[in-house]
């Protein structure tokens, strides 16, 4: 969802896995043909709208704008990245950005646990389990909140952008 949107508490959910602006919500731009599927109808009938899956459905604009970045749960990428042929992969649920990957910007410890090289020498990084990991010092500031144990994340990171993982097999 939009943080923007989440942040100046737009947001409802009927669900887990079902977030919705609940400004548009009212203004009737919503539909929906599945518990999981929401999109908004004017984006939709503006032929913004692209679907992968039946599950998987976002607006194109928004898309572009970074506002959606995933096709599916454990799948996250940059679109300019992607278009531009940066992207490879070593198994399906594992993808990067190959220039960031070249720069030594990323390392991994599993396939499920990404993080960022510079953080992590710089003793910032700690772990509780393999797919939790965050910030030590932000840590310590009382910053972080968490949904699920294997959820953690810095709500100051979250608000900038660095994370943007609500499930256990995607870290960013």
């Amino acid at each position: 969802y939009c943080t923007e949107c989440f942040y100046k508490k737009r947001y409802t959910s009927t669900t887990t896995v079902d977030r919705y602006c609940t400004e548009c919500f009212y203004k009737k731009r919503y539909t929906s043909t599945i518990t999981v599927d929401r999109y908004c109808t004017e984006c939709f009938y503006k032929k913004r709208y692209t679907s992968t899956t039946t599950v998987d459905r976002y607006c194109i604009e928004c898309f572009y704008k970074k506002r959606y970045t995933s096709t599916t749960t454990v799948d996250r990428y940059c679109t300019e990245c992607f278009y531009k042929k940066r992207y490879t992969s070593t198994i399906t649920v594992d993808r990067y950005c190959t220039e960031c990957f070249y720069k030594k910007r990323y390392t991994s410890t599993t396939t499920v646990d990404r993080y960022c090289t510079e953080c992590f020498y710089k003793k910032r990084y700690t772990s509780t389990i393999t797919v939790d990991r965050y910030c030590t010092e932000c840590f310590y500031k009382k910053r972080y909140t968490s949904t699920t144990t294997v959820d953690r994340y810095c709500i100051e990171c979250f608000y900038k952008k660095r994370y943007t993982s609500t499930t256990t097999g995607d870290i960013a």
